[in-house]
């Protein structure tokens, strides 16, 4: 018997402190076009303070600096680019658009 099991004999009532637990984030599906895909993941990027400029779906160089501070502190490939490593990190689900869904979806900005 381990010697902790005998520190405290069944009914002696002791209460243990309840154990902090964070929520699990669920994954987040990503939008199907490019731009709101930058987008989405600018503003998970802002919200975990990396600073990647404005959301605003372009992948500029403040974007790209702060995906690859975001990649270094989790260990994966610094290569400053959205990949499925860096979604899964960021909480998104992967979804790969298929074609005629892709243009369905993407509003005028996006379908340049």
């Amino acid at each position: 018997m381990a010697a902790w099991l005998t520190m405290f004999p069944a009914g002696a009532g002791v209460i243990l402190p309840p154990i902090e637990t964070k929520p699990i984030r669920e994954c987040v599906e990503l939008p199907a076009y490019r731009c709101g895909r930058i987008q989405a993941v600018q503003q998970r990027l802002t919200e975990l303070g990396y600073n990647p400029g404005p959301v605003n779906g372009e992948m500029g160089r403040k974007t790209h600096e702060a995906l690859k501070r975001f990649q270094a502190d989790k260990k994966l490939k610094k290569t400053g680019k959205i990949d499925t490593a860096t979604l899964k990190a960021l909480d998104f689900c992967c979804v790969k658009p298929t074609s005629a869904k892709f243009k369905a979806a993407a509003p005028k900005e996006c379908r340049k």
